[in-house]
């Protein structure tokens, strides 16, 4: 009987706890738990982004099978597909490789023509792959100098660029309208209000005196003035 006893007592001494019960609700799923050494990769499961690396807390799945991808500008693509199991975790790390510098433009005008080492990448404002290295950026639009820049490329690093153009002067710009030409004497306005002025007043001095010289002076006089000599008018 003490050795019936005595071997209970070691198994259930020997025996493993019991699973941690799961929150009500989710006693079905498992974790996904991801880490990564790439900051700000967009992170999709399934095609829904959930979010960016670093994850705030592990992701809560149900059982099965998921497509798991990983993506951020400059670097590889990570696809994989990963399997959840009930109350069990299923920890994951994946690191992305550098492999282009990410080249951001933005200038003064918009839009602007962007070139780089000869080949047009897009127009401002920009964000776009390019290989590592040395490389030479054109940025162009009509009206304005165009500007030359020689730059490094880094894998895996961006690099921001504002960038300011310059206008070309009014004569050599086709783009801007020349300005209007000095108007001549006679096309200023005050200059026909000047010689209307002076001959209407021409017309007056002309028209006055021969008006005048027209008139008989006894006309002008009424019939209260008496003309003769020795008349008395009353």
């Amino acid at each position: 009987m003490r050795i019936l006893l005595a071997c209970l007592v070691a198994l259930a001494v020997g025996a493993p706890a019991p699973a941690a019960a799961a929150p009500k609700g989710q006693a079905n799923t498992g974790v996904l738990v991801l880490s990564s050494q790439t900051e700000g990769a967009e992170v999709y499961v399934d095609g829904k982004l959930v979010g960016k690396t670093p994850l705030k807390e592990p992701l809560a799945l149900k059982p099965g099978k998921y497509t798991l991808k990983m993506t951020k500008r400059g670097y590889t693509e990570y696809i994989d597909v990963f399997a959840i199991r009930a109350r069990k975790e299923t920890k994951l790390d994946i690191d992305l490789l550098p492999v282009a510098g990410v080249l951001r433009i933005t200038a003064n005008v918009q839009p602007a023509r962007i070139f780089v080492d000869g080949k047009f990448v897009g127009e401002t404002p920009l964000e776009a792959e390019i290989p590592a290295g040395a490389r030479t950026i054109k940025v162009t639009k009509g009206g304005y100098k165009d500007l030359v820049k020689k730059v490094d490329v880094v894998a895996g690093q961006p690099l921001n660029l504002d960038l300011t153009l310059e206008e070309l002067p009014a004569d050599q710009n086709p783009f801007r309208p020349p300005p209007p030409k000095p108007l001549k004497w006679y096309e200023r306005w005050w200059v026909w209000t000047v010689i209307a002025g002076g001959a209407t007043a021409l017309a007056l001095v002309i028209a006055l005196p021969s008006y005048y010289l027209g008139r008989d002076p006894v006309d002008a006089f009424g019939p209260q003035f008496c003309w003769g000599v020795g008349v008395s008018c009353r």
